[in-house]
């Protein structure tokens, strides 16, 4: 028994009442309902989930390396890659595959959707060297034209300028 001012309680059944308490508080928590983990994406045709940092080839739905990827590129004569704009993430793998495909086969064209065809001259002026970053984004008028962060597209800008290889700008103008 405990006491507590001049009443007396029994503590086993103050026990029990705070064991059944708990017990269906606890079990409200089971029977609510659960929201199931969404898969990241799904690919048409594969039929396991996949994970971030997998590779997967869309047919027949295997996950591959990222060396078997870019000796899979090997002879192509195009390749797209594909980011979402504001995801570092995105972009470092594009670095990180122009890099390979560069040291795998030398200099090569990069088509950007970042600038409008119109901009080719002053891209070209950059690439060559004639014009520096600064100017170059000033003339292009990076954050009106584009807007998303140049630094997420920066290393691919400069691995082009040092290596020799070409950019094509290939978005349509705006107005």
């Amino acid at each position: 028994m405990c006491c507590y001012s001049n009443k007396t309680i029994d503590i086993g059944n103050f026990i029990s009442f705070f064991a059944i308490l708990a017990m269906v508080v606890g079990l409200g928590g089971c029977t609510t309902a659960r929201h199931p983990i969404m898969p990241m994406a799904k690919i048409e045709g594969v039929k396991r989930p996949f994970f971030a940092g997998q590779i997967i080839r869309p047919k027949p739905g295997d996950t591959i390396t990222y060396e078997q990827l870019i000796n899979q590129l090997k002879g192509m004569n195009v390749i797209f890659i594909g980011e979402v704009h504001d995801n570092p993430d995105h972009h470092l793998i594009q670095v990180q595959i122009l890099q390979s495909l560069l040291t795998k086969w030398g200099p090569f064209t990069l088509a950007m959707e970042c600038l409008p065809a119109k901009l080719q001259p002053v891209l070209d002026n950059y690439l060559q060297g004639n014009i520096s970053e600064q100017q170059f984004l000033r003339q292009v008028n990076w954050q009106k034209i584009w807007g998303f962060d140049y630094h997420f597209y920066r290393p691919l800008f400069q691995i082009q300028k040092r290596t020799g290889g070409r950019i094509v700008a290939i978005n349509a103008p705006q107005d």
